[in-house]
């Protein structure tokens, strides 16, 4: 049982000791409103939801998927160590700008 908890504390304390770069997707919210979005997972893990605040930075894991504002009828695709911001309501990717 002893080494049952040790294994747990050791495995508890490595997770915490990771780098921030090895959850490198971030969203930032540019605007002045609060929005909420949801992540959706290439590799179908659950989705990420939760609600952003103005210049507020979240951070997300490092794997590709879908980012959607709910009820704004927007998503975009989020690769690895990808940064996408919400300007204007709109989620957008500097890495990958669209072409007018």
């Amino acid at each position: 049982m002893q080494a049952f908890i040790l294994a747990a504390a050791l495995g508890l304390i490595l997770t915490l000791a990771l780098p921030l770069s090895s959850f490198a997707g971030t969203l930032k919210n540019m605007d002045r409103q609060v929005y909420t979005y949801a992540v959706h997972w290439d590799d179908l893990e659950p989705a990420a939801r939760g609600e952003i605040k103005p210049n507020e930075t979240v951070v997300l894991r490092n794997a590709t998927g879908y980012i959607e504002l709910v009820n704004k009828r927007d998503s975009i695709y989020m690769r690895y160590d990808e940064a996408i911001l919400i300007q204007g309501a709109i989620l957008r990717s500097p890495t990958h700008p669209i072409e007018d």
